[in-house]
């Protein structure tokens, strides 16, 4: 029997698994690098991976510490195994998001002993919408959660068993994944979600101090931060203090106060309040009924005010800090889904006791009204989009699984209609990863300009970039597989173009006005910035 249950466990996490693939990974290879991070995270991959330096991030020859290595030299060991394609650079993306499901499956399995609920927490965390858009995104955030997630959810168990180790190594692994991606925020955010439960355990519920409840996370909070440690020793000696500096100061503490030199993504302090309406989307309402309704367990269950505590904190942490984008609350993202769980295990005995069956009821009626309209905003974004037979196909599937859902809604078959809901947002994001969003990413591509620039390489021209934004510096470090010069200066550049009638310069638009006599070999908008190749006045066609 125990073997059998071993079986039935892995093939759950098995098909969990391969659920989460369908997912991430449909139509993930199909379209370009898109936005200003992509080609920024991929070109600094590439570089490490065509130096064989893998000490200093390095963009385009120039230092780039911002973050520390963690992120690079995974997607540097994903380009040199399968190429230098798309998939390969947002590989540890995908890979961090589908252990952080893993981990909340995991984790309600233990606290519930229910495989229904862990599903549901589970496919709830996956079926987010900026979950799943950071999911398939070469980049920090992904795998930054990952170490929060694996740090928090092994602190909660340790804390409860604290003479097992095994959780504990757990915590302290989380936390060096999270620092060596993010570098102090990785330590900032389960800090302050582990010293506010901690606060709240003394002050309302045990009203005694406890040493061994804060040694132990503190000890092993500073073997986590060890391989960082080390690698800012390595720093150090490599190029002193003031790369230090710039790794835990710079970009950490002044991107918080705002004063980063580079842009800080400021905002005000409201800023995640106007974005709740697409936060935790399509689940936001649940979670935040689930939210009203689990505030009275607090008190009665640990495992409850840990998870409130750990979406509550960061979230009034990162509202304070100046620096805000979405993704920096993806960090959050998996308690909520663990919460949404709790709530379905507590509202389940709410029906069976019939002691809030209205209130349940227009929640599911809202909820399902959203569903309902998500599904025929990607039909019809399908058939606007030319693509009348992915639309004609995600019609027939999502109206039969939201026939099925009404179905449920209205006979109050709860269950039923939790796994049709899920069901509904596995088609939506399956349709449109693996069909719609390539088409809509023609634009956000630099595909064309490299490619020409590939081109004209292979005619012998030499390529130069003048005052290359981060965007187009590691574009062209990927897209070519190589590092190309790059120029600030125009009058330097100019009389590069006069002795070296081979040399083609990308050039944006806006630049060319510091140029005369250039002859122009192609023209180009991308993200909506126009961009030239251009060569000397006499360079032949």
């Amino acid at each position: 029997m125990p073997k059998l249950i071993e079986v039935l466990l892995a093939r759950q996490y098995l098909m969990l698994i391969l659920i989460a693939l369908l997912l991430l990974g449909g139509g993930i290879n199909t379209y370009s690098l898109r936005g200003s991070t992509e080609p920024r995270e991929a070109g600094i991959a590439a570089e490490m991976l065509q130096d064989s330096q893998y000490l200093v991030p390095r963009l385009n020859g120039r230092d780039f510490l911002e973050k520390p290595p963690l992120s690079y030299w995974l997607q540097a060991a994903a380009l040199h195994t399968l190429g230098y394609q798309p998939l390969a650079v947002r590989l540890p993306s995908i890979a961090a998001s589908i252990a952080c499901v893993c981990l909340v499956f995991f984790s309600l399995k233990k606290i519930c002993a229910n495989a229904e609920l862990a599903w549901l927490g589970a496919l709830s965390l996956l079926t987010m919408a900026s979950f799943w858009m950071n999911a398939r995104t070469a980049g920090q955030d992904a795998l930054l959660t990952f170490g929060v997630a694996l740090a928090l959810f092994s602190f909660n168990f340790a804390h409860a068993t604290p003479s097992r180790w095994l959780p504990w190594l757990a915590y302290a692994l989380g936390l060096c994944i999270a620092t060596l991606t993010k570098g102090v925020v990785g330590l900032a955010v389960p800090g302050i979600i582990i010293l506010s439960y901690l606060l709240i355990e003394i002050f309302a519920i045990e009203r005694k101090f406890v040493w061994g409840h804060w040694w132990r996370p503190a000890l092993f909070a500073v073997i986590g931060l060890l391989p960082l440690l080390l690698w800012l020793f390595s720093l150090y000696q490599r190029q002193g203090a003031a790369a230090v500096q710039q790794i835990l100061w710079s970009n950490s503490i002044d991107r918080f106060a705002g004063d980063y030199q580079f842009g800080a993504h400021s905002e005000p302090f409201y800023y995640y309040l106007k974005k709740l309406p697409e936060t935790f989307a399509p689940w936001n309402l649940l979670l935040f009924f689930a939210l009203w309704q689990l505030r009275h367990e607090m008190k009665r269950d640990k495992n409850t005010l840990f998870f409130i505590c750990w979406l509550v904190a960061p979230y009034l942490l990162l509202s304070l800090s100046a620096g805000k984008r979405p993704p920096y609350l993806l960090m959050i993202y998996p308690t909520a889904a663990t919460l949404i769980a709790l709530f379905v295990r507590n509202a389940a005995a709410s029906l069976a006791q019939k002691t809030q069956p209205t209130a349940i009821y227009r929640l599911a009626l809202l909820q399902t009204l959203m569903l309902s309209g998500i599904s025929g905003f990607i039909v019809w974004h399908a058939w606007k989009l030319h693509l009348h037979g992915a639309a004609i196909v995600l019609a027939i599937f999502l109206i039969a699984a939201l026939a099925t859902a009404w179905r449920n809604l209205l006979a109050r078959e709860w269950r039923q209609l939790s796994s049709y809901s899920l069901l509904v947002m596995l088609i939506v994001y399956t349709g449109y990863g693996a069909a719609m969003l390539q088409h809509e990413k023609r634009q956000d591509s630099s595909d064309a300009i490299f490619a020409q620039m590939r081109a004209l390489e292979h005619e012998g021209h030499t390529l130069v970039l003048f005052g290359p934004i981060e965007r187009v510096a590691g574009a062209a470090n990927f897209y070519l597989q190589h590092s190309i010069p790059a120029l600030d200066d125009a009058a330097q550049l100019q009389v590069l173009l006069e002795r070296d009638r081979t040399v083609a310069a990308l050039v944006a638009e806006s630049d060319l006005a510091q140029l005369h006599d250039y002859r122009v070999l192609a023209n180009f908008l991308d993200q909506k910035r126009k961009y030239s190749i251009v060569a000397g006045a006499a360079a032949t066609p």
